[in-house]
């Protein structure tokens, strides 16, 4: 077993925001978990550049929310919806940041949603985004989530709409460095309280969970931390989806080279069971 690597944290929160009502929760839930880490939050708001070639397209339509009526996008119309959103997305980091005394910044781009968070994912400790686009319904994972998720170099937290990052925290941890990171990341979310922390340990032989266990504890002593640490019948996303719902956990850690999160159909079924916000860690 490797020594646990030193702690780690969180200095840089990104969050992605779009268009959507739902951007308004991303940016409170960032804010506050930027308050609990002590970090600097910077809000990206990308006015996709895809919605806008489209809305330039003669036959390109959009369906009303209230009505289900089908009408033409105007292009000039989406523009200046796109600059009220940012004016108060602006307004609303600024009157967040002040209550919770963070330092932070709003950054309006226009260009490819995924291609302008993954660029700036080496700059940022962690980044948060939610799991589905606006064009994207029910519990699918979205296609700007699969792109982030699996080629950003920072760790990625996954947001459910309007649902807030809070205690208890669950955390899946096999021993590896990426693992350690992630449990130094859900011990700091929980506020170092044991009775808000439970560690998984993934199915295997009862020696091997020993030696986890083992390593787990080392590492949270060092953190002046307990928790309770159990191992799992098996690692299947179904499971791992109950004993979330079992535990009313309100954020799940994983590390992002658990091989529950290698295989792009896996990690997506994953994502879409849990009912929680879910860290993949880095």
């Amino acid at each position: 077993m490797s020594e646990p690597t030193p702690q780690r944290t969180v200095q840089r929160i990104l969050v992605a925001l779009d268009e959507s009502s739902h951007s308004a929760a991303a940016l409170q839930a960032a804010a506050e978990l930027a308050a609990r880490l002590r970090a600097e939050l910077e809000a990206l708001y990308v006015e996709d550049v895809n919605l806008l070639r489209l809305a330039a397209l003669p036959f390109a339509r959009e369906i009303t929310g209230a009505s289900g009526a089908a009408r033409r996008l105007d292009a000039a119309q989406l523009e200046r919806a796109m600059r009220a959103q940012g004016e108060r997305l602006q307004q609303l980091l600024q009157t967040v940041a002040a209550r919770l005394q963070i330092s932070s910044r709003l950054q309006v781009v226009r260009g490819n949603v995924a291609r302008e968070l993954l660029a700036r994912a080496p700059e940022v400790d962690l980044m948060i985004l939610g799991r589905a686009g606006q064009s994207d319904y029910g519990r699918r994972v979205g296609s700007i989530a699969r792109a982030v998720t699996s080629q950003a170099t920072c760790t990625v937290l996954v947001l459910q709409r309007d649902m807030v990052v809070g205690r208890p925290v669950l955390v899946l941890f096999d021993g590896s460095p990426a693992a350690q990171r992630a449990l130094v990341l859900a011990a700091q979310v929980a506020e170092h309280d044991g009775h808000n922390l439970r560690v998984l340990l993934p199915a295997g032989n009862p020696a091997h969970a020993a030696e986890l266990q083992s390593a787990a504890e080392e590492l949270l002593r060092a953190m002046g931390c307990e928790a309770r640490i159990e191992p799992l019948a098996d690692s299947s996303p179904a499971r791992i989806a109950a004993m979330v719902r079992q535990l009313g956990a309100k954020l799940l850690v994983l590390d992002a080279q658990n091989p529950l999160c290698q295989h792009g159909s896996e990690a997506a079924s994953l994502l879409e069971s849990v009912d929680c916000p879910v860290v993949l860690a880095r």
